[in-house]
């Protein structure tokens, strides 16, 4: 059975979600929000955005990427760091484990738009394992922490990952079995 799913990014970008026939929003791009403000959204901005995201789509499913910034996704309030091929190097995944508050944050608020719904997490950029262990960890720490304040956790909460990178496709089966699924990236793999 074939899935159609479409990309979004932007509220705008929901109302067609209906007519296009497709089978859910297969990745929903978080960073547009922090890309447009000149300070990081608060927990409660985040929330009733992806709250607004969810109810758009009603019984469709969604995947949320985390943060994909770096390279040519610069945030205005974060300092850019100067290196020789920022496409490949501090970005995505990496700076979300490199500064785990935001990271925490951006769960944190999906959990609390979410409000028991389900939906997905997809960890974009990832090259090894050992940084998709490492991500679904801090997610899964931060649903039992949401659940232990009394709140609803998700009725399901598939984790998975972009494979954009050659690295990837030669990761140890461990990781595919770990992966609730894994989202091909072409334009990057390609690149790369």
């Amino acid at each position: 059975e074939v899935k159609l799913h479409m990309n979004a990014g932007l509220l705008t970008d929901l109302p067609s979600l209906r007519p296009s026939g497709a089978d859910g929003v297969g990745l929903y791009r978080t960073e547009l929000q922090f890309l447009i403000r000149a300070s990081v959204p608060k927990r409660s901005e985040q929330a009733a955005l992806y709250s607004r995201v969810l109810n758009s789509a009603g019984d469709k499913p969604v995947v949320f990427r985390t943060l994909d910034i770096g390279s040519d996704k610069v945030l205005p309030y974060m300092k850019r760091q100067e290196e020789p091929n920022p496409a490949l190097g501090w970005r995505a995944i990496r700076v979300s484990l490199d500064r785990p508050h935001l990271l925490k944050m951006q769960v944190q608020s999906l959990l609390r738009g979410a409000d028991g719904r389900s939906f997905s997490v997809m960890f974009p950029m990832i090259a090894q394992a050992s940084e998709f262990d490492e991500a679904r960890t801090l997610v899964l720490e931060q649903v039992e922490r949401h659940r232990r304040a009394g709140n609803p956790a998700p009725a399901s909460l598939p984790i998975g990952a972009m494979l954009e990178t050659p690295s990837l496709a030669f990761a140890p089966d461990a990781f595919f079995a770990q992966a609730d699924f894994i989202s091909i990236g072409g334009n990057d793999l390609k690149q790369f």
